[in-house]
């Protein structure tokens, strides 16, 4: 749902829960299509670390984080790596996030 009570625009598929935006166009995205992706990635980062991966290279380009478009929004990404190092320390993991500098 979004903040005006209405349902978000996006594709349901039979046995998930998830409902997948569908609506990229508008930019910057919506809470909701945004926090999709968030949960996305931080589903896929956990399932990875539960397998015994220990270091990992996570590639996340929608619309707001691929550097080529106009509609950057660098709030995105650390909205997206507070989401998943929130999720890893509740699971009792160490985080250390590295931040690239300037170049």
């Amino acid at each position: 749902m979004s903040q005006d009570g209405s349902k978000a625009a996006g594709a349901e598929y039979p046995g998930s829960e998830h409902v997948i935006p569908t609506l990229l166009n508008n930019t910057p995205h919506e809470r909701e299509t945004r926090t999709h992706f968030y949960q996305d990635v931080t589903r896929s980062v956990t399932r990875a670390v539960a397998d015994g991966v220990s270091r990992q290279n996570v590639v996340c380009i929608f619309p707001e984080l691929n550097m080529e478009m106009d509609v950057y929004r660098v709030g995105t990404l650390l909205e997206c790596m507070r989401v998943m190092a929130t999720a890893l320390a509740q699971d009792g993991k160490r985080v250390k996030v590295c931040v690239q500098g300037s170049m």
